[in-house]
């Protein structure tokens, strides 16, 4: 069974949900280990994340099911990489948190 599209949504879908994962545990290192400048965090964050991630590729992908009618499966495609991407997020924040938090 399809969720959302072939195999190319499967790696589009697969790169950007390691990129939010990646995010989450910058994010947590900035927030608790790490002090960087606002120019440091955006070349982290719009440069090396947004040239790892494909944030237009998504796009690509759901244009190409909805051309061919299956408008089914490109709202799932953009359901699903908006979950995954928050979950991954918030588990790249998680991991850090319980890493680096104090024993008891």
């Amino acid at each position: 069974m399809r969720i959302a599209g072939g195999a190319s949504s499967a790696g589009v879908m697969a790169v950007n949900v390691a990129g939010c994962f990646a995010a989450g545990i910058l994010m947590a290192l900035i927030d608790t280990r790490i002090t960087l400048s606002p120019e440091q965090k955006l070349f982290l964050f719009a440069g090396f994340l947004g040239a790892f991630t494909t944030f237009s590729a998504v796009f690509v992908e759901m244009g190409n099911l909805a051309r061919s009618d299956q408008w089914l499966l490109a709202a799932r495609f953009i359901l699903l990489q908006n979950a995954f991407g928050i979950a991954a997020l918030f588990t790249g924040l998680a991991s850090v948190k319980m890493i680096f938090a104090p024993a008891s």
